[in-house]
């Protein structure tokens, strides 16, 4: 029992000292950067503290989310699912009406019941009433916020328009909905032929390129973010209650860190081989393409914007790299400046915090530890990054995780938390040349996101059908 005891006291002084020596080589090394460099260390501190701010309530909200989706979604709501189960409804997709002419509608995302999709809607009772020929379809799909949803969509569409009984058919498609279209355009091309015209709502089209990173080896903190940031919400939640012990934290950082590296080689592979596929991928390869889009548009906005964020974690990361000085001046003032620290450490606890001497075995092993990375660095100096600015990219390395995970939930792809090496933004229009028409919003009672309700844009989905089939109708004409 003694020998376990003296074990686990070992590992702790030794993790403990460990944590101290980065933190105190991190604060004096940042002291000489400030000192030699001062404008670029505001400017870290600066956009750093900025985007500390902005994620700490995103991390929040996530957290939140998440509590409320192990809780209510997966443990109340699934037990009274189990109690009462709900009574099973069949829906009709199609409307036969027209043999000759269809329009199908796809609805976006969280809305499998969307309401400008129903008979009664605004935007049906209006193309019935300018062509009263063309029969109405309603593709349903799940609705759910998901890379495999909207490809399983995409297959279903494609039968959906395959099994059409119209010779004729056009789609509109609203927010996620135009995603499933483009996908069907490129995984089924054939199915092309039968598309007479494609009108696109509020498209939040997914531009994904492969990037380079130019922040070297600080990249590689990325696929540990994570782990660095599940210990931080540790410490936050628990040491308040003494309830953080040292060791469970060790094994668990250790755990996840593997695990963390080896989901983000899997899925890092994966969504490359993805994102090969280029335009090829992005294209909506159909004829009499119409695209609306709403000025302000708060859907495509979020989405930008967490992109946007995103980015200026591997923008800093990359400056950081830049900020590569002198590995031996740096090296040598940083490690004098520790020295200075844990003496004047040593001193206050000896004399003012007797109770608390065993503090002085953690400040010795850091003393150790930062000497050896003195005496390391000065026999055999790094051509790599040096350890201030490994430490400085810790905390962007940490915001850069709860980033990486809103604009994973935001896109619907939670394999975007582990691939940096992918640039992911919202564009208003798929690869290639396309006109977009834009709206202003007519009052503050309408989400601008929801084009499929602006009465500018159902009278021009309107027209813009009438106008398609008379031009149809006369090609069709000339050629008999």
């Amino acid at each position: 029992m003694e020998s376990y005891d003296f074990i686990k006291n070992i590992v702790l002084f030794g993790f403990s000292g460990m944590i101290l020596a980065m933190l105190v080589l991190f604060i004096s090394s940042i002291t000489y950067y400030f000192v030699t460099h001062n404008k670029g260390v505001l400017q870290y501190i600066i956009k750093t503290i900025s985007i500390g701010l902005v994620t700490i309530p995103v991390a929040i909200i996530l957290i939140v989310a998440f509590v409320h989706y192990v809780v209510w979604q997966k443990g109340v709501l699934t037990a009274w699912r189990f109690i009462s189960p709900p009574t099973k409804t069949t829906t009709v997709n199609a409307n036969t009406e027209s043999q000759e002419v269809i329009v199908h509608l796809v609805h976006g995302t969280f809305e499998p019941n969307a309401s400008w999709t129903q008979p009664d809607s605004e935007m049906c009772k209006s193309i019935k009433s300018r062509n009263p020929n063309i029969g109405i379809s309603r593709f349903k799909w799940d609705g759910k916020n998901s890379a495999f949803s909207r490809k399983q969509a995409a297959y279903q569409l494609r039968k959906h328009i395959a099994s059409s009984p119209a010779k004729y058919n056009y789609i509109i498609a609203h927010s996620h909905g135009a995603a499933i279209v483009r996908e069907m355009s490129y995984l089924r091309g054939d199915i092309a032929k039968k598309i007479q015209g494609v009108c696109l709502l509020s498209p939040p089209f997914i531009f994904r390129r492969k990037i380079k990173r130019t922040s070297g080896a600080l990249i590689n903190f990325i696929d540990i973010s994570g782990s660095l940031a599940i210990q931080l919400l540790f410490a936050a939640f628990l040491v308040p209650f003494n309830l953080y012990d040292i060791n469970y934290a060790a094994v668990i950082f250790s755990v996840s860190i593997f695990a963390e590296i080896k989901i983000s080689k899997k899925y890092k592979k994966e969504f490359l081989q993805e994102v090969e596929c280029g335009e090829q991928c992005e294209a909506v390869d159909f004829r009499n393409v119409e695209i609306y889009h709403a000025i302000g548009d708060e859907a495509d906005s979020g989405l930008r914007f967490v992109s946007s964020l995103h980015e200026g974690c591997f923008a800093i990361l990359s400056q950081l790299k830049k900020a590569q000085v002198s590995h031996k001046k740096l090296t040598h003032w940083s490690a004098v400046l520790s020295y200075l620290f844990y003496i004047a450490m040593s001193v206050l606890i000896w004399f003012f915090y007797t109770e608390q001497k065993s503090w002085i075995l953690v400040v010795l092993v850091s003393l150790v530890l930062t000497s050896i990375s003195h005496i390391w660095q000065s026999f055999k100096p790094s051509k790599d990054i040096p350890h201030v600015l490994l430490i400085a990219a810790l905390p962007v390395a940490i915001f850069s995780f709860w980033l990486a995970v809103a604009k994973a939930i935001a896109y619907g792809d939670l394999r975007l938390i582990f691939c940096p090496e992918v640039f992911v933004a919202s564009s208003e229009t798929p690869a290639g040349e396309h006109e977009v028409i834009k709206f202003a919003p007519q009052n503050d009672g309408m989400l601008i996101h929801s084009t499929h309700s602006h009465p500018e844009a159902i009278k021009n989905i309107s027209e813009w059908l009438y106008y398609s089939e008379n031009k149809r109708k006369n090609v069709n004409h000339s050629l008999i």
